[in-house]
């Protein structure tokens, strides 16, 4: 608790004020969880696909994450800070559950093949790699499905060359693994199709690619949606799955408006749904810029990430809709919400929990009962999440 209430006090504080809230390095980026939670998650969609082969790939609760290669920026390079949203690599993403990842890209100098991880105008690794990382990940761990959201990077540019090597790079990487445009049309219906015949037909990625990519020719052939959607087996990412962009630096703001876009968007089966839990810093004006000067606003995606993972913020919001229909519910800094994702990948087992009993033991040695208390935080009937157990029990500080 007190390495917790460090990082969330004025140890942020003072990393978001440092050279006017912006040149500074990725080494202050908080890298250490609130709570001490196992992570470890690499084959949870094996395990669940054993136990419940017949489960919908719609109707599942899948962990991903926003700007998922950010992690390659370079931590000494000035505004990493900024444009670092993962502290960990897309393959420690995957072991930890994410099934979900964003993957920003833009042309480098280098040549044709030269396709480089970008988040805004900070350049991080060769996108190669990330790619090798992710097929590593499926080779160790052959009965998991990704969704890959392949976006270039807003303000970048790609030669049509560059375009023509990133798709045929994925091809190949993906391989027999790949869901193709004749799967779709076939057996595997967007709203219908289940995690056993995903295993099955031994598939193990969906691809989507962002509009700015289409529309290049290259030795004479236009490479328009259908063409890429025919050729390669890549789907436009906004006929793919609904991902509203929430645009907000407002706390309330992002929780409510992702709750209304889950109530309008949540139960359609013709696409899949992202819940993006992602806040957008900013500069608003001069007032904004004095809080920066002094740290009590940031634009750090941390100093944000760390708002939603306080105890009672995005733990209970999530506890509270569990029986909502999440989809795909995607996140920064993954590494430091441990905790929530083992919960959303535990509400998909269909196993149920039955609570028998459950006491509270005082120093002095007695005890009461709380087991109708604890049963309220028992979700979908299979999953007991307790975020803050003090607070969830109703129990005084002294107790």
């Amino acid at each position: 608790m007190k390495i917790q209430k460090k990082l969330h006090g004025p140890m942020d504080q003072l990393a978001s004020a440092l050279a006017l809230n912006c040149f500074q390095l990725g080494c202050g980026i908080q890298d250490v969880p609130p709570v001490d939670y196992c992570c470890d998650n690499p084959d949870w969609m094996t395990k669940l696909t054993e136990v419940a082969p017949n489960l919908k790939l719609r109707d599942l609760a899948i962990p991903g994450t926003h700007d998922s290669a950010s992690s390659t920026i370079e931590k000494m390079k000035p505004f990493a800070a900024v444009g670092r949203t993962q502290n960990v690599s897309c393959y420690e993403q995957l072991q930890r559950g994410a099934r979900y990842l964003d993957i920003r890209v833009g042309g480098g100098e280098e040549g044709d093949s030269d396709i480089c991880i970008f988040h805004g105008f900070l350049k991080g690794g060769k996108f190669a790699s990330v790619l090798d990382e992710i097929t590593q990940f499926v080779s160790e761990n052959p009965g998991e499905f990704i969704f890959l959201d392949i976006v270039l990077e807003y303000g970048r540019e790609m030669s049509d060359a560059q375009r023509f090597h990133l798709f045929e790079t994925i091809k190949t990487a993906c391989g027999e693994g790949l869901v193709t445009t004749e799967d779709k049309r076939s057996w595997c219906k967007y709203g219908e199709v289940t995690i056993g015949a995903l295993a099955e037909h031994g598939k193990n990625f969906l691809v989507g690619v962002h509009d700015r990519i289409f529309g290049f020719t290259h030795d004479g052939v236009v490479h328009t949606e259908d063409h890429i959607k025919e050729k390669y087996g890549f789907f436009k990412a906004s006929k793919l799955m609904r991902n509203k962009w929430h645009n907000t630096r407002d706390l309330q703001e992002l929780l409510s408006s992702n709750e209304e876009d889950l109530k309008l968007y949540g139960s359609k089966r013709n696409t899949f749904h992202n819940s993006s839990f992602v806040f957008t810093p900013g500069v608003g004006g001069a007032g904004d810029v004095m809080h920066m000067l002094v740290g009590t606003k940031s634009l750090r995606p941390v100093s944000y990430a760390r708002i939603l993972y306080k105890f009672d913020v995005l733990d209970d919001h999530l506890r509270a809709r569990a029986d909502e229909s999440f989809n795909l519910v995607s996140f920064d800094f993954i590494d430091l919400c441990p905790a929530l994702v083992c919960f959303l990948i535990g509400l998909n087992f269909p196993a149920k929990l039955e609570l028998i009993e459950a006491s509270v033991t005082y120093p002095d040695g007695n005890s009461a009962d709380c087991t109708d208390k604890v049963k309220e935080y028992i979700k979908r009937g299979n999953c007991l999440y307790l975020t803050n157990i003090q607070k969830d029990l109703d129990l005084s500080s002294a107790e």
